[in-house]
């Protein structure tokens, strides 16, 4: 009431000027509306995204590993073709988006799987399987098996074992100990347990950086460490951006560790 009198008050001129940019700045707020519908991003925000690069297919080298009583370790493939080996550890955080973006790639990753956080959604992982990954051991629950006897190692490496066999229908060949804590009773009863090799790996990504133990590039052979954790995409996104600067591509490391009959 008090602004109506005050404009009431004003020259006539002055009121015509106001009236007419009011009318002219609703005006330009309708034609916003009509052009921007709520919840959509008006052109300014929407970012062109680069084509996906399609991902190749190498064969692996005729390199096997020695037949012994225990699993032998790896942490790198001794190859010169440009491939990489990318794995996802643990489980805990299940961010569809990584799905979606896996599929997108088809990149035949490695999923070194705890049961205590797989078992949250099954289902979630078997999206990721259908999409070309493998499922391989990383325990029942997470504990650092350094720190336990060998009978209680067989019991969580085997048990996990059972587990995926049981989920998703094949046994893992692959271990990769929490933490990269293990010792010779590990060896021992990964190999007891039908695991043909313990994993560790050569780089890693973590918060959306690439780290390295060597150098500072992925090069050929490079077994990569990654989680389901929650920068998951940034840590995808950092990965494809530092394969695709070093021209390499990803391989399934379950094919290019062979152990001699």
């Amino acid at each position: 009431m008090r602004m109506r009198r005050v404009f009431t008050y004003l020259p006539k001129k002055l009121r015509v000027a106001l009236i007419i940019a009011g009318t002219i700045m609703g005006f330009g707020m309708f034609l916003l509306l009509i052009k921007t519908p709520p919840g959509r991003p008006s052109a300014v925000d929407l970012k062109p995204q680069p084509p996906v690069r399609q991902n190749k297919t190498f064969q692996p080298d005729n390199t096997v590993l020695p037949k012994q009583p225990t699993a032998p370790v790896v942490s790198k493939i001794d190859t010169k073709q440009p491939v990489v080996f990318l794995s996802l550890d643990d489980g805990q955080q299940k961010d569809d988006r990584a799905v979606d973006f896996l599929k997108q790639r088809q990149w035949p990753v490695t999923l070194f799987l705890t049961d205590k956080y797989a078992s949250e959604n099954y289902n979630y992982f078997k999206k990721i399987e259908q999409n070309g990954a493998s499922i391989q051991n990383h325990t029942l629950s997470h504990v650092f098996l350094n720190d336990l006897t060998y009978n209680q190692q067989k019991s969580e490496i085997c048990g996990a074992s059972d587990k995926a066999n049981q989920v998703y229908g094949k046994r893992p060949t692959l271990l990769r100990p929490p933490g990269g804590f293990y010792d010779n009773n590990t060896q021992l009863a990964a190999y007891e347990c039908g695991i043909g090799a313990v994993v560790m790996w050569s780089a890693k990504v973590d918060g959306g950086n690439v780290q390295f133990q060597q150098g500072d590039h992925l090069v050929p052979g490079d077994i990569v460490l990654m989680h389901f954790r929650p920068k998951i995409m940034e840590d995808l996104a950092a990965f494809e951006a530092e394969i695709i600067k070093q021209g390499l591509y990803v391989a399934r490391l379950e094919d290019w560790i062979r152990i001699e009959p």
